[in-house]
């Protein structure tokens, strides 16, 4: 499924500029606002890809800093194998859990530390991607951190793991369609995540 899923991204990616022409030039007016929609999607996934990136370099300095602190060798290769693999939603927190837990395991011979290495990584990785990550991408993006959590488990549960990499874009994707028509405005305002006045 994931493989799929890469294959239709590339193939749309390949042909982004001849659509983008088509619908700026035949589409009229619809068009148009079709090109804008698309736009303005593209825009709100590039800050949720910022916001990503920011929280995982986060995430890895405080893996970095627990490792150290703890005596664990290798902390800096820790950090950085947290923060690549914090991309990878659902499994990849867990590897990035075991591996130093199997570690210290190795290192110290010790079921005692390797439990509290386990879980020391599970609580950065749950503060970090259950608390902080959505509250900030909502902050951002103007959609509720319970829908930021609803859509990485709705699609993960939907499609498995190629669900979880594209829920959130999907998502994201969706919200802004639903916030250009007057129709479905309401959609977006009621998650956003904001109080609406008036």
């Amino acid at each position: 499924m994931l493989f799929v899923v890469f294959v239709f991204v590339m193939l749309g990616l390949l042909e982004i500029d001849i659509i983008q022409r088509n619908l700026a030039s035949e589409g009229g007016a619809t068009g148009t606002r079709l090109v804008s929609t698309c736009r303005e999607i593209a825009h709100k996934i590039r800050k949720y890809m910022a916001v990503r990136t920011l929280m995982s370099l986060l995430t890895g300095l405080a893996v970095w800093a627990f490792t150290a602190l703890i005596g664990l060798e290798l902390a800096p290769a820790w950090g950085v194998i947290t923060f690549a693999l914090n991309y990878i939603p659902f499994i990849g927190p867990l590897v990035a859990a075991l591996l130093p837990t199997v570690f210290s395991l190795v290192q110290y011979g010790s079921f005692r530390t390797a439990a509290t290495v386990f879980i020391g990584m599970n609580l950065i990785q749950f503060f970090s991607g259950s608390y902080i990550e959505p509250r900030f991408a909502g902050a951002t993006l103007a959609i509720s951190p319970f829908a930021i959590l609803l859509a990485v488990f709705f699609w993960g549960f939907m499609w498995g793991l190629a669900g979880a990499f594209i829920g959130m874009q999907l998502t994201i994707a969706a919200f802004t369609i639903c916030e250009q028509s007057p129709s479905t405005r309401w959609i977006a305002q009621i998650l956003s995540g904001r109080r609406v006045t008036g």
